[in-house]
């Protein structure tokens, strides 16, 4: 495996090379994500989708109805999602 610093410093180079647009990063277009810390945030909407114990999917009231920022992935912290046993299975 490689080293933390020599990963870090990896990271860091491509990084800094997709800022200036460098070589082969020369058309990198980033990706849009509608990812937005939301801790200060205020919102409301509908439930639509329970992913796991402490994510949920969010339709937000806000938003136009089929906009890609119409649903939110709210993940929620210090949430410890219930362990499936054997007995809970059957």
């Amino acid at each position: 495996m490689m080293e933390e610093d020599a990963k870090r410093s990896l990271k860091s180079a491509e990084l800094q090379a997709k800022k200036e647009r460098l070589r082969i990063w020369t058309n990198f277009v980033p990706p849009a994500t509608n990812s937005k810390a939301i801790h200060d945030l205020k919102f409301t909407g509908k439930v639509v989708e329970v992913v796991s114990g402490d994510c949920i999917i969010v339709a937000d009231d806000a938003a136009p109805y089929g906009s890609p920022l119409a649903e939110r992935r709210v993940n929620l912290s210090s949430i410890r999602c219930p362990r499936m046993d054997d007995e809970d299975i059957l």
